[in-house]
């Protein structure tokens, strides 16, 4: 509630008044009023905070009948200071009954001190330094005297940015970058941060940035380019997010441990990431096309070095549903060691046979379609796999089922001595 929100500042400043009223009053017609003002020397100091604007002025004009016929107030060389920061801001609202309001701002400002005297609704933390240049068009709703948000543009430059907000399921640390606003979406250029233990620098667009950065359930697209030295997937998972409403929940339909795609953004990266990691799988050099869309992501031309090897191929993973994952995916790999892939996929959940049981390089060819629950558990019996797989230099040791084997073999004397089992070339189908 705007009104409202304005109840926690106390303001105060030298004012100045120039008002006339010309025309006639009554039943049916008001007369003209017009009335100039200025602030001088003025000051607003958030209650809760203590932050304080000052050396505030302004001059400003008032009619309740302009050239559109409705009421109208302008503050021009608008000014004022924080300890770390000053702008400069002209000011526009017109139409009291259906408000308008325009506001172009340039200034720098100290991020934390901004959050403490704005008192953002939806951000919980921001901090570092923002050079801004911005023109803002928005309107008051009526009925509950919120600001909406019609248009932007302009420019800011972040450097050593954070920002933390729950609903948007976003903390971002040491960002840095400019970006340019036209229309509501983001021109990005060199934008870096952190996120959790991964890196970015991303450029390109954000479609409806502004709208997602300012109000509720709003999407955001990105269309970019991605370069990263390091990826933790854990880190872009929406853990905990409940599917129905897209926000961060602790319900029974959303536990700490589920895994669900964010339901208000959607992607298209050209990627290229030196490590990506998730629970012990680590690959390197990865490259590839990347989108989500609506809660379905796909990797085109996805290639990726990990266990001394190398694979390429496809991946589609369809999270539309509430309980879980379907993947696809179309692979061939190429001079992978096998105990090193073992290790990689926690030895695919088996205890029967580990890479501790396991020498060879494997070539593979590989069609998988499966299921995985929100907790990211593959169900074995709900995958279908057609694989050709080509094993050189392999071994199998100390394999228990195979002891008893040799004890059967050596007590019938079938052969006297079975404890390792190697084999040059294998070809299974």
């Amino acid at each position: 509630n705007f009104s409202q929100h304005l109840l926690h500042y106390d303001s105060k400043g030298e004012v100045k008044v120039d008002a006339k009223i010309k025309g006639e009053i009554s039943k049916i017609t008001s007369p003209v009023i017009t009335i100039d003002f200025s602030v001088a020397d003025g000051s607003m100091k958030e209650k809760d905070s203590g932050v304080k604007l000052t050396q505030l002025h302004f001059n400003g004009h008032y009619t309740n009948f302009n050239t559109n016929e409705t009421d109208e107030i302008v503050l021009k060389e608008l000014s004022g200071k924080f300890l770390d920061g000053s702008f400069k801001a002209e000011l526009g609202i017109r139409n009291f009954t259906d408000p308008k309001i325009k506001l172009d701002v340039s200034g720098d400002f100290n991020l934390a001190t901004l959050h403490k005297f704005l008192r953002p609704p939806r951000i919980e933390a921001m901090s570092g330094e923002l050079h801004t240049s911005i023109h803002l068009l928005s309107s008051i709703n009526s009925e509950n005297q919120s600001m909406e948000l019609i248009s932007a543009s302009g420019k800011a430059k972040v450097k050593g940015g954070t920002i933390t907000s729950k609903s948007l399921a976003l903390h971002l640390t040491s960002l840095n970058g400019l970006i340019e606003i036209k229309n509501n979406d983001a021109s990005i250029e060199g934008l870096s941060g952190i996120k959790g233990q991964s890196d970015f620098e991303i450029n390109g667009v954000i479609k409806n940035f502004m709208p997602y950065a300012l109000k509720e359930n709003q999407h955001i697209n990105i269309v970019a380019s991605l370069v990263s030295e390091h990826i933790r997937l854990e880190d872009f998972l929406g853990k905990g997010e409940d599917p129905a409403t897209a926000t961060v929940t602790a319900t029974a339909a959303a536990t700490a441990t589920d895994y669900y795609f964010p339901s208000f953004i959607n992607f298209n990266l050209d990627a290229s990431v030196g490590k990506l990691t998730y629970g012990a799988f680590e690959g390197k050099k990865l490259n590839g096309n990347f989108k989500l869309l609506d809660k379905k992501f796909t990797a085109k031309n996805l290639e990726i070095r990990m266990a001394d090897g190398e694979c390429k191929g496809d991946l589609t993973v369809d999270g539309t549903g509430k309980n879980g994952f379907i993947i696809k995916t179309k692979q061939k790999a190429e001079n992978l060691n096998i105990p090193k892939l073992f290790v990689l996929f926690e030895n695919f959940g088996k205890t029967e046979i580990t890479s501790e049981n396991l020498e060879g390089n494997l070539n593979a060819e590989i069609d998988f379609f499966g299921w995985m629950d929100n907790q990211l558990n593959l169900h074995p019996d709900k995958v279908i796999t057609t694989a050709k797989l080509e094993i050189t230099e392999g071994e199998l040791n100390n394999f228990m089922l195979l002891d008893d084997l040799v004890k059967y073999m050596r007590e019938a004397k079938v052969m006297a001595k079975l404890k390792q089992n190697a084999f040059d070339y294998v070809m299974l189908h």
